[in-house]
């Protein structure tokens, strides 16, 4: 789904408060603090900004982007008000403008299942894209076991199957 105007209205509300805890894990398993400085990280998709905020408070050198201005405003304000910095921009997950092989970590949370399997396979394709040789990619979606996947709301989500994943 890349209508804007919906996840506008979305962002205007705030987000989430806290950092995916799947985030939290991921980056204290992967990458110890001697080595965060020099890792660059976006988060793709970053709505409000918590996981931004987690990512620079723990050191990474960040970037985040989303197709929300609001969402991007929210990010930018909330990091801001706790005195940290990553470079925000307003981009589809389709499109990314970032050169080839500049990322070191990209994490995308709980976006490749609202954007629908068409956009989630080119916004995988940019992801590979965009990491350097040895990079890493956490991504967190809906399976189609989740009991949210398929509503009939305006940002419902796709669930994905295995052989989907595989694909």
């Amino acid at each position: 789904m890349s209508d804007p105007q919906l996840w506008d209205e979305w962002n205007a509300g705030g987000g989430p408060q806290y950092p995916h805890a799947k985030v939290i894990q991921f980056c204290f398993r992967n990458y110890p603090p001697a080595v965060r400085a020099a890792t660059r990280a976006l988060d793709l998709g970053c709505g409000s900004g918590v996981n931004t905020k987690f990512l620079a408070e723990q050191g990474f050198n960040c970037d985040a982007t989303d197709i929300s201005p609001i969402g991007i405003q929210n990010t930018q304000a909330l990091l801001a008000k706790h005195g940290l910095q990553a470079r925000c921009q307003v981009a589809s997950i389709a499109a990314q403008p970032f050169p080839d092989a500049c990322l070191d970590l990209v994490i995308c949370i709980g976006v490749l299942d609202s954007a629908g399997p068409s956009a989630a396979h080119t916004a995988c394709g940019e992801i590979a894209r965009l990491l350097k040789p040895g990079g890493r990619a956490l991504l967190v979606f809906a399976s189609d076991a989740d009991m949210r996947a398929g509503t009939a709301t305006a940002y419902s989500l796709h669930g994905y199957s295995h052989k989907e994943v595989a694909r």
